[in-house]
């Protein structure tokens, strides 16, 4: 997911308040994000949190690191169905 949106680990990081190490945690199953963040990434990623907790999403069209920053991404442009682990 991170990936299509072509974020850095290091750029995830700062969109939701965490250090890398986290997100790297979180890539690699190591734990789960705490609600907030989980609610911070299923923004950005446009999925639900339970989705992402549980690794299968119907996720949308993905947004590029620029849409993120400058606010331009919006929510419904939907991709089609498809299951995908969390990063």
């Amino acid at each position: 997911m991170r990936l299509k949106r072509q974020l850095t680990q290091k750029e995830l990081a700062e969109f939701v308040g965490v250090a890398q190490p986290a997100i790297a945690g979180y890539e690699s199953g190591e734990y789960k994000p705490k609600f907030d963040v989980a609610t911070k990434l299923a923004k950005i990623f446009d999925v639900t949190v339970e989705e992402l907790y549980s690794g299968q999403t119907e996720e949308n069209e993905p947004a590029t690191a620029e849409q993120l920053v400058d606010g331009q991404a919006e929510e419904g442009d939907t991709n089609d169905d498809e299951k995908t682990e969390f990063v």
